[in-house]
C-alpha cells in the first residue's frame, strides 16, 4: 500500500514538474523568437535607411489603376518583398489604401491595396513600402502579444482613473496597443521617405494627420 502511494506521489510530482515546465519552455522559444526577428529587422531596417533618402522620378499622371499600377509602383520605386509576403494584389472595395493580413502563427502574410492608394504615383509607392516594406517584415505574434498584454491592464487602468481622475492613460482599446504601434512605424516611415516617393505638402501632411488624430 505505501509503495502505491509513493508511486502515486512520484507520478504527481512528475506531472507538477511537466505543467511548469510547458509555459517556461513555450515562453522562452517565443522570446528566443521575438529576439531573432528583432536581429533580422535591424539589418533589414540599415538597407531601408539607404535608400528612404534616393528621390525617384516618375510620369506627371495618374498611376495606372487595379494590379498593373501596382506592378510598375513595385518596379517604380524598387519595393522589396521578403519571402513570406506573398506580391501585393488589387482589391476594389477596400476602405483603406492598404491592408495587411496574416496569422500570428504562420509566417506568411497577404497584402491588397485598395483604390485610395491611387491618388498619385507617389502616395502609392509609399502604400506598398508601408505595407510590405514595414508590415511585411513586422512580427504579428509581437502585435498580437502586446495587445493581449495590454488588455490584461486595461480594466486595473480604468480602476485607477476612477480613483484619481487626474491620472489618465491612452486607450488603444479599439485597435490595441501592439496593432498602434505596428502602425505607427509605419507611418512615421512614410513621413521620412518623402524623398524616395516625392511626397507633396498636402500628401505629407494628410499622412501626418493620421499618425497624429485617426490611429488612436
Amino acid at each position: 500500500m505505501k509503495k502505491k502511494i509513493q508511486k502515486l506521489k512520484n507520478l504527481f510530482n512528475d506531472i507538477n514538474i511537466l505543467i511548469v515546465s510547458i509555459p517556461i519552455a513555450f515562453i522562452i522559444s517565443l522570446f528566443y523568437c521575438l529576439f531573432m526577428h528583432s536581429q533580422e529587422i535591424k539589418i533589414y531596417r540599415n538597407s531601408q535607411n539607404k535608400m528612404k533618402q534616393i528621390p525617384v522620378i516618375f510620369p506627371n499622371r495618374q498611376p495606372d489603376g487595379q494590379q498593373k499600377g501596382i506592378d510598375i509602383a513595385m518596379a517604380l520605386f524598387s519595393i522589396e518583398s521578403s519571402e513570406n509576403v506573398a506580391y501585393p494584389v488589387y482589391r476594389e472595395n477596400l476602405p483603406f489604401r492598404g491592408l495587411t493580413s496574416g496569422n500570428p502563427f504562420l509566417n506568411e502574410k497577404e497584402v491588397f491595396i485598395g483604390e485610395m492608394a491611387y491618388s498619385s504615383w507617389g502616395i502609392l509607392g509609399s502604400t506598398l513600402a508601408h505595407e510590405i516594406e514595414i508590415h511585411g517584415n513586422q512580427s504579428f505574434l509581437k502585435i498580437e502579444f502586446l495587445n493581449y498584454t495590454y488588455n490584461l491592464f486595461y480594466y486595473t487602468q480604468n480602476l485607477i482613473k476612477s480613483i484619481f481622475p487626474v491620472i489618465q492613460f491612452e486607450d488603444y482599446k479599439d485597435l490595441g496597443f501592439g496593432a498602434y504601434q505596428a502602425e505607427k512605424e509605419a507611418y512615421i516611415f512614410e513621413i521620412n521617405c518623402e524623398k524616395r516617393f516625392n511626397l507633396n505638402t498636402k500628401e505629407i501632411i494628410a499622412i501626418k494627420n493620421i499618425l497624429d488624430n485617426e490611429l488612436i
